[in-house]
């Protein structure tokens, strides 16, 4: 027979952990409170302190600036000495002299040191280093003009005092100093009061905290964890099925325990409703599957079609005027003779043929692109062509303050391909290392053999990067990053398929506002000349 379970029963209340643990948080932001109170309190005493044997010291000081006889600024500090008297602290030396509790003195040396004035007549004629047993730094340092005042802690033949020392002037000249000596202990009772205060308050508030964030979290905790158990004991209507383990006697024990007993209840229905919800996930998932296929599928086929569709457009709309343009410039140039034209003018006349031949040969490179076709390779000098793109480019990049450095070794061999094609790569590059740099800048061109099988060319610019999210898509079809409409997204694309069908490799680093480097490894073929 299972054991009833009982809140009543050793119950480690939930309630008297929550009161523990706010407690304790308490209690530690609070001490936290108090020592910072505290340390700021014990600060503003002590410079409330040095505030008030300041005004004493400068006080006495001017009447004394004013008097040449040593007897009459002798008869100063003893009045000085009995205003203190008539105003004493009781409380702290009941009916005694406050001159008579070492080593409350007021001193007048001259600027050798020597006590000229004293409330304590004997020590007229001392060096005052001599009679404390202490360097006096400060004092030095005020006989010699370095300091306006000093303010020192010390011990004076075994009691903790402040020393206080203010330059004495005659004509602007400084002649000696007033040597101010104030017991510590009236800075140590203000302390112990402050100390008192702020644990009074310190312990009132952690117990006032205390009772009024525990009030609230039983109501809000605690409280709502009783009604909800006795909520769930309500709807338990069989005891069959797995419990869960209760592992603790507090108030979460009892949630548990009435959650097990509502948990038989549901069991039975719960199995049902599962039996018919995996079912009805093998058929959503399986249709899932089919529609992302499905919907990838077309997908790809779309982009296919609109590829093969831009090849047409631009084999139609390019090819043609093109062909009209090469026929023409031909054409001029049979009649050159006869016509008696310049030579720069048939030399203009050459590079528009050339270069219309070129465009007509780019816009098949992109047909090739869209749909498998066979490429001409032949042996050909990659410098040579990097130059012969360099030429075209040239002027029209310097027009946008950009440049090129060139780096090439050209004493590489050949690399088997074609050459049409990675100029097109080569075009690509720098169009896109141009838009990169819209201020200006250079582009950089290296040239090397990597090893024995491979030629190794890198093309940097300093232009503002390509965000390290983008690096994986940069050779996709239609992924561009080009606003207003500049970018199709195919010229990367269409560099990737050309250097594979190369049997090359072609990658990209790059960072945001430093620049980007292209690097492109092509293989040597030395023994075939077939396939690409």
């Amino acid at each position: 027979m299972k054991k009833k379970y009982y809140r009543g029963d050793n119950i480690k209340s939930l309630q008297v952990k929550i009161f523990l643990i706010t407690s304790i948080t308490i209690s530690i932001l609070v001490g936290v409170f108090f020592v910072f109170e505290f340390n700021k309190d014990k600060k503003y005493i002590y410079e409330q302190q040095v505030i008030n044997m300041k005004e004493n010291s400068f006080t006495i000081r001017n009447s004394i600036e004013s008097v040449s006889i040593p007897m009459l600024i002798q008869s100063i500090l003893e009045e000085y000495a009995q205003n203190i008297l008539n105003n004493r602290d009781t409380k702290d030396i009941g009916e005694r002299d406050p001159f008579e509790i070492p080593p409350h003195e007021i001193h007048a040396v001259n600027i050798d040191g020597m006590v000229m004035a004293s409330t304590k007549p004997e020590l007229i004629g001392q060096m005052l280093a001599d009679v404390t047993q202490n360097k006096e730094t400060g004092l030095n340092e005020v006989l010699e003009g370095k300091e306006p005042y000093s303010v020192e802690q010390m011990e004076h033949h075994g009691v903790k005092v402040f020393d206080f020392s203010v330059p004495i002037r005659e004509n602007g000249k400084i002649i000696g100093a007033l040597h101010y000596v104030e017991p510590y202990m009236k800075l140590e009772k203000m302390n112990r009061e402050s100390f008192i205060r702020h644990i009074i308050f310190a312990l009132i508030l952690i117990i006032l905290l205390s009772l009024f964030i525990n009030f609230f979290l039983n109501k809000m905790v605690t409280n709502p964890i009783e009604e909800l158990s006795d909520a769930m004991d309500k709807i338990r209507l069989s005891e069959a099925g797995e419990e869960i383990a209760v592992s603790t006697k507090d108030e979460i024990g009892l949630l548990s325990h009435s959650f097990n007993k509502m948990y038989h209840a549901l069991k039975e229905r719960e199995d049902e409703i599962k039996k018919y919800t995996t079912t009805l996930e093998e058929m959503v998932e399986e249709r899932t599957s089919e529609l992302q296929q499905s919907h990838a599928q077309l997908i790809q086929t779309e982009k296919l079609a609109s590829m093969g569709r831009l090849a047409g457009y631009i084999a139609h709309e390019i090819n043609n005027p093109i062909g009209v343009i090469v026929s023409r410039a031909e054409c001029i140039l049979m009649d050159a003779d006869e016509k008696k034209y310049s030579d720069l003018l048939i030399k203009d006349i050459e590079v528009i043929r050339k270069h219309s031949n070129r465009i007509g040969t780019i816009a098949r490179s992109i047909l090739a692109f869209a749909r498998k076709s066979p490429m001409e390779f032949s042996f050909t000098d990659i410098n040579k062509i990097i130059d012969e793109t360099l030429v075209l480019l040239e002027k029209q990049f310097s027009q946008n303050n950009i440049c090129f450095k060139k780096n090439m070794d050209y004493t590489l061999p050949v690399v088997y391909g074609n050459s049409n094609q990675l100029q097109h790569v080569f075009f690509n590059i720098f169009y896109n290392a141009r838009d990169a740099m819209p201020e200006g800048g250079e582009i950089s061109i290296t040239s090397r053999l990597n090893g024995d099988s491979n030629i190794h060319i890198l093309i940097s610019d300093n232009g503002i990067g390509i965000p390290e999210q983008n690096l994986a898509e940069v050779f996709d079809p239609f992924f561009t990053t080009k606003k207003d409409e500049k970018g199709t997204g195919l010229g990367l694309s269409v560099v990737y398929g050309i250097i594979k069908s190369h049997k090359g490799e072609i990658n990209v680093t790059s960072r945001v506002d430093e620049g980007t480097t292209f690097e492109i490894q092509l293989p040597l073929k030395n023994d075939t000349s077939g396939e690409a």
